[in-house]
């Protein structure tokens, strides 16, 4: 079973919150991993849940990342695509290009996969086509 963690994107102070674990009470109450914590207005806080997946080099692949995701074949065809990593509404994990190309995230191994930023952080990386 895989683990059910959270990080967030704090959008008054624009910046990652890693490790975070959220309660719905009242407002809500969220707690960092240094354990910090307090009541959260859900207008203030981008939550992004993990993806059950990590990438080639290991590293965790959440809800908003930016990921390059490498096509190849038997007779040598390579291409390399920047999606966005988001769940959708019938409960699948997808890779969705710039062109608007969708992809389950499951078809891919960790190795096809390289997390290079977040849609909060490196919203750039997603314009301009493909690489």
């Amino acid at each position: 079973m895989r683990k059910i963690k959270f990080r967030v994107w704090d959008k008054s102070e624009k910046k990652m919150l890693d490790n975070v674990n959220a309660r719905p009470i009242a407002l809500g109450y969220l707690e960092d991993e240094t354990c910090t914590g307090g009541a959260y207005a859900d207008n203030l806080y981008e939550f992004m849940q993990y993806a059950g997946k990590n990438d080639k080099n290991e590293k965790e692949i959440y809800e908003g990342d930016i990921v390059i995701k490498v096509d190849t074949t038997g007779l040598g065809w390579h291409r390399e695509r920047k999606c966005k990593v988001s769940f959708d509404k019938w409960g699948c994990w997808m890779l969705t290009t710039e062109f608007g190309d969708g992809y389950m995230l499951g078809e891919f191994d960790s190795e096809q996969l390289e997390v290079i930023g977040n849609i909060f952080e490196n919203s750039e990386l997603l314009e301009g086509g493909a690489e």
